[in-house]
């Protein structure tokens, strides 16, 4: 089903790094941070569809869709990361009507402020790699809808051996016009919210934190503020 109306994020529920209670977490933060209705896809497999449904089925704007790049095939669970590649489904052109947008969000991320004035914007995005900023992340994406499908229906599933770091390769390497979100946009959680000090200065004005490996949110101790408002509460 094609989806017409309101903003759309789009997220990846698959394997076992992500519990289902991130899914909710996250759609707590973008119900925060995005000022009218939207819409929210899932991405999932067999063994994420059921917990995903219990935690997200029942709130307004979820749509929950199989995963059409890896379909849980059992060779992929023996190459690393390979549930990466499953954000791959947000360049599907059969899901989001021609012309909006869609921001993709890795599960990890924390939403601190308006999501709004990142979707402003009509060009393809991803943000800096949080330890090399000549590189691209794919943890945040903004995707015009349709546009880039050919970066879908060209997957094939032996180009995880070519790209071993990551999806963000791929696109990197097939996607010529990319704009990038600057720090005030996206942050990353270890080199500008830890390493920077702008935890205890607040001086950051990003809409989002990007977490990237360990620790998780969840993983952050009980009193700090990222955590509060990962699981719903306020800095």
């Amino acid at each position: 089903m094609v989806v017409r109306e309101g903003s759309q994020f789009a997220c990846v529920c698959v394997g076992d790094k992500f519990t289902p209670d991130y899914v909710r977490n996250l759609y707590r933060g973008v119900e925060r941070g995005c000022q009218d209705s939207f819409g929210f896809t899932v991405f999932v497999d067999d063994a994420t569809r059921e917990g995903v449904a219990r935690e997200v089925g029942h709130l307004e704007g979820v749509r929950i869709e199989e995963d059409r790049v890896l379909k849980g095939g059992p060779v992929l669970r023996d190459t690393g990361n390979w549930y990466w590649w499953a954000k791959l489904n947000v360049f599907r052109d059969d899901l989001w009507e021609p012309g909006s947008m869609v921001l993709y969000l890795d599960l990890d991320s924390v939403v601190r402020r308006n999501l709004d004035r990142l979707m402003d914007r009509q060009r393809f995005h991803m943000i800096g790699w949080p330890r090399n900023g000549n590189r691209l992340g794919s943890g945040v994406m903004l995707v015009p809808a349709g546009k880039l499908s050919d970066l879908f229906h060209g997957f094939k599933t032996p180009m995880i051996d070519q790209f071993p770091k990551g999806d963000q390769y791929y696109i990197a390497r097939e996607v010529a016009d990319i704009g990038r979100f600057t720090v005030s946009d996206v942050c990353s959680y270890k080199k500008h919210w830890v390493r920077r000090g702008w935890r205890r200065m607040g001086s950051v004005h990003a809409s989002v934190v990007a977490f990237h490996g360990n620790p998780m949110p969840h993983q952050l101790p009980e009193g700090d503020g990222l955590r509060r408002l990962w699981s719903g509460g306020y800095l």
